[in-house]
């Protein structure tokens, strides 16, 4: 019989494969930028507010939420599994390491307006 303990770590796992999906769509998908050179990150930050509907631009901009997001369910699934464990040290750690994908979403969704708008 299953234990409680063990429904924990199957949900921890599975928002690890979960994070481990949008990754792979980030850098497995093709990007703007391969003509030019250039990652996705600057073909997202170098358009410009007076173009309308960039759409590689705002592909970009999806990347780069995407890969926030998966960042993010990777670092809950281990928080959670820290503060399970009582691992008060790797805990805060875990928790402060989320302000840099929660930045980069902020970043994102920035220049998903800036291309769209």
């Amino acid at each position: 019989m299953p234990t409680r303990h063990d429904n924990f770590l199957e949900q921890a796992v599975r928002l690890c494969l979960i994070g481990a999906l949008f990754l792979a769509v980030v850098f497995l998908a093709p990007d703007a930028g391969q003509a030019d050179h250039q990652s996705f990150f600057a073909v997202a930050h170098h358009c410009t507010w007076s173009r309308l509907w960039e759409w590689a631009a705002a592909w970009c901009s999806m990347k780069i939420i995407l890969l926030s997001m998966g960042v993010m369910v990777i670092l809950d699934a281990l928080a959670h599994l820290f503060i399970r464990s009582q691992n008060h040290i790797a805990e805060l750690m875990t928790l402060t390491l989320a302000i840099f994908p929660a930045l980069l979403l902020l970043i994102g969704l920035y220049d998903l307006v800036k291309a769209v708008l």
